[in-house]
């Protein structure tokens, strides 16, 4: 347990502002003689008021343990059914798995946006992760994707970046965000080889 805080304070302190401590996995957590036979207890309210001592606005994830220092929740690989009303984050894996996989196949890119516009739109963000190979690189295919996706918001951003949600949300094929003046964006999720529609019904939605 000391060797955790010991660590944990050299971050808070030597590394300038930071804005998320994520404690992955919730196994990190008092002995439970059902579940927990080990004991790994790092007494993570004490932990947590020193992390915030240094870095006030931070925010901290114990992944999987409810309580008060789960500040978001995480959903792991997937993407809610409906708008949720509280903080949370999809966490997504671009390819293989958490970490390097040989003959990882990329999502494409059309999925990737797709699951981004959508991810905004019902309040959420979305983590991507690229397990690197063991010379620390990706594959030629996970730096495409990141290319595709920057162009695509190179042009979109307004619509996903400092957005919020809006009812009704989610329609179809349309996804709904609101900007912070007040902007109102319709993103149309287009599939492969469709043409763009001249004309889209728009249902139970007040700008």
């Amino acid at each position: 347990m000391k060797f955790t805080h010991n660590q944990l304070m050299e971050l808070s302190t030597d590394y300038g502002i930071i804005d998320i401590f994520c404690f992955d996995g919730g196994w990190v957590q008092k002995s439970n003689i059902k579940t927990r036979p080990f004991n790994q207890d790092v007494r993570m309210d004490e932990l947590v008021g020193k992390i915030r001592s240094k870095q006030p606005g931070a925010l901290v994830v114990d992944r999987a343990v409810y309580g008060k220092n789960q500040n978001y929740l995480t959903p792991e690989n997937m993407v809610p059914d409906q708008m949720l009303p509280y903080p949370w984050e999809s966490c997504i894996i671009l390819g293989g798995g958490w970490s390097f996989s040989y003959n990882a196949i990329m999502m494409p890119e059309r999925r990737l946006i797709h699951m981004l516009a959508d991810i905004v739109a019902k309040g959420g963000n979305m983590l991507l992760n690229i397990g690197p190979g063991p010379d620390g690189t990706w594959y030629d295919e996970a730096y495409d994707r990141l290319r595709e996706t920057g162009e695509w918001l190179r042009i979109n951003g307004n619509a996903i970046y400092n957005t919020r949600p809006i009812a009704p949300y989610t329609d179809g094929k349309l996804r709904f965000t609101r900007g912070k003046d007040g902007s109102a964006y319709i993103i149309y999720l287009l599939d492969e080889n469709e043409k763009l529609p001249s004309s889209v019904r728009i249902s139970g939605f007040i700008p």
